[in-house]
């Protein structure tokens, strides 16, 4: 079993594959809440933490703040200029990694992210980088998929059909769980923590409308598709899926699709 770079060069390529803005709509109002929440403005230092297509990064900089992305997969930060670019934003964009972030120490007045660190596979060091890079009285945030929520059951359901982690890496759905979140963040530097639950839904016009948007553009299920499909492997995964949202069909076939989350709020200690 590879280590942990084997694994890093796995998730670059599971993120950079497919497509992401379709996604990234959804859950559009989950970067304005952390946002507000953390109340980002004029002067504020901004790094978003796995920031995908630029979701968090864009209303941080259209509320007044400095912006730095940072995201593992060069795609993503391609897609997040071309947004960023197209609301007229100079956002910086870099390429780095959550457990390694490539940024000084004190360097930001806020470090958020919206469901990314939680896939990184050593939690710890994701929560201590992100105190690492904050200002004394800095403020974080993180939006995670709640542990008992409908994302977390989907995720189990593609996990299923794949290969178990590698024993260094925890489940992403702990950050669900508000004790391990308090656990990753009981340390000398996080002088306050703050827990709330908040909700967005998924809409689709259909079952297969949902299955077809995940298979065929969800970049993790393309990787899964190329590693499965030669061994037979991929329709059962499919079906499943298919299964999965016909659950949440509504009497008139449109899935709605309830996706309860972590919204998880503190500041860096002044000492």
């Amino acid at each position: 079993m590879g280590g942990i770079e084997d694994f890093r060069a796995g998730q670059r390529a599971m993120w950079g594959a497919g497509e992401f803005d379709w996604l990234a709509r959804m859950i559009w109002s989950v970067g304005g809440l952390l946002v507000s929440r953390l109340e980002i403005g004029p002067g504020d230092d901004v790094v978003d933490i796995g920031c995908g297509t630029g979701n968090v990064a864009i209303q941080a900089a259209q509320a007044g703040a400095r912006v730095t992305g940072v995201d593992l997969a060069p795609e993503m930060l391609a897609q997040a200029r071309v947004n960023a670019d197209a609301e007229g934003l100079a956002i910086a964009f870099i390429e780095g990694d959550a457990e390694d972030l490539p940024l000084a120490d004190a360097s930001a007045d806020v470090a958020v992210s919206s469901f990314a660190n939680m896939f990184a596979p050593r939690h710890e060091i994701a929560a201590s980088e992100m105190l690492r890079i904050l200002r004394p009285g800095g403020r974080f945030g993180m939006a995670a998929w709640s542990a008992e929520g409908t994302i977390n059951a989907f995720l189990l359901t593609v996990a299923a059909h794949l290969p178990p982690l590698p024993p260094f890496a925890r489940p992403p759905a702990l950050w669900g769980d508000p004790e391990h979140v308090r656990s990753m963040f009981d340390r000398p530097e996080c002088a306050h923590l703050d827990i709330g639950r908040e909700q967005v839904v998924f809409e689709f016009s259909s079952a297969d409308a949902a299955t077809s948007s995940y298979t065929e553009r969800f970049g993790p299920l393309l990787v899964a598709r190329r590693m499965l499909e030669p061994r037979g492997a991929w329709a059962p995964l499919v079906d499943d899926i298919r299964a999965f949202f016909a659950r949440l069909q509504g009497p008139e076939g449109a899935v709605l699709m309830p996706s309860d989350y972590l919204l998880i709020t503190g500041r860096r200690g002044r000492c």
